[in-house]
């Protein structure tokens, strides 16, 4: 068995994109979200308010990708979200 040690995700390590083509995705990291394999990135497109986008693997269904414009990373690995004290962990994949 191999001991790996999770890193945190911190805020300023996600990338924003502002440009979005098909297959943007592959510019954002790789993370674990409350344990669930995805992509993470900040969609600042010019016209709206930028929101966390986070695109989990097991999905199929890509309109039920996790949005929202209100998250806040308190501490490393730890996005704070929505407006009723939601709380999800984020750790790197790779």
């Amino acid at each position: 068995m191999v001991n790996t040690v999770l890193k945190p995700v911190k805020e300023k390590e996600i990338p924003i994109l502002v440009e979005f083509e098909e297959g943007h995705e592959k510019n954002g990291i790789r993370v674990i979200a409350d344990g669930r394999k995805a992509t993470c990135f900040v969609a600042s497109p010019g016209w709206r308010s930028q929101k966390i986008v986070i695109l989990y693997d097991d999905e199929e269904d890509p309109m039920m990708a996790f949005t929202t414009k209100y998250y806040l990373f308190n501490e490393p690995g730890k996005m704070s979200w929505g407006h009723q004290g939601e709380v999800m962990e984020m750790f790197h994949l790779e």
